[in-house]
């Protein structure tokens, strides 16, 4: 019995139609993590864990998170074999080093890119210039977030620099310390809709995506009073990785 709808996860008509061309015997589900050995698998029953067949080991095919694969399910051991990649609508991907360069998939089934850079030391506007071309290649939307607004000095001279570079691509100047510009940054938190979150680990990516995970589901949260355990629920919105795509 099904616990989970694909399309919270991101499925639509496109992968529908192929699913039906490639195999109309196969279930349909999502990556969600790569391992050397193994994947994880978001489906309609929730998660399980997957290896590819024999022939797609032949044919070195090797899925990339937020690829949708087609597999038959072992209910009963939340595991499952995949047999085909369905064809991607957008894909991040990098070139391999060494004398045989390959192409290296790092996510697929992207719908929109945050590219995440701060105001502070670590603004450099050819890195952003470089991660245009990657999302641009990739087929996503780019989104341009200028975090830690409440650290930064020449705001709007440094988006002015942006602005320079890009073509009518959206830019939010955002501070999750003081909740500034993130109530438009959720506006592109929709159910099926796929994000990812490139960047440097010094622009403060983990702040702003924690702040809006902090939204996204009713929780219980515990606390005392009057010597007594107590729960109240708080709510939380919605939020979608560099590297694991959420829908």
């Amino acid at each position: 019995m099904p616990i989970i709808s694909l399309k919270t996860l991101g499925w639509n008509s496109h992968f529908e139609k192929n699913l039906d061309k490639i195999s109309k015997d196969h279930s349909a589900g999502r990556i969600s993590e790569e391992h050397k050995n193994h994947y994880k698998i978001l489906t309609e029953y929730g998660e399980v864990i997957g290896k590819i067949s024999g022939k797609m080991y032949q044919q070195k095919q090797h899925p990339a998170v937020g690829d949708w694969v087609t597999l038959t399910i072992r209910e009963e051991e939340k595991k499952a074999t995949i047999h085909t990649i369905l064809p991607r609508k957008t894909k991040i991907s990098r070139k391999t080093a060494g004398k045989n360069v390959k192409e290296q998939v790092i996510a697929a089934n992207v719908d929109t890119i945050f590219i995440v850079t701060s105001f502070d030391r670590d603004f450099n506007l050819r890195r952003i210039e470089r991660y245009l071309t990657i999302v641009w290649v990739s087929g996503a939307k780019p989104v341009i977030i200028l975090n830690k607004a409440d650290e930064g000095t020449e705001i709007s001279e440094k988006k002015k620099q942006i602005e320079s570079i890009t073509k009518d691509i959206p830019i939010h100047v955002t501070s999750a310390l003081y909740n500034q510009g993130l109530d438009k940054i959720r506006n592109y938190l929709t159910v099926g809709k796929t994000i990812a979150l490139p960047g440097s680990s010094r622009v403060g990516k983990s702040t702003p995506k924690n702040a809006l995970a902090r939204e996204k589901t009713k929780k219980n949260k515990p606390h005392r009073k009057n010597g007594k355990r107590k729960h109240t629920e708080r709510e939380t919105g919605r939020e979608g990785k560099e590297g694991n795509p959420r829908g």
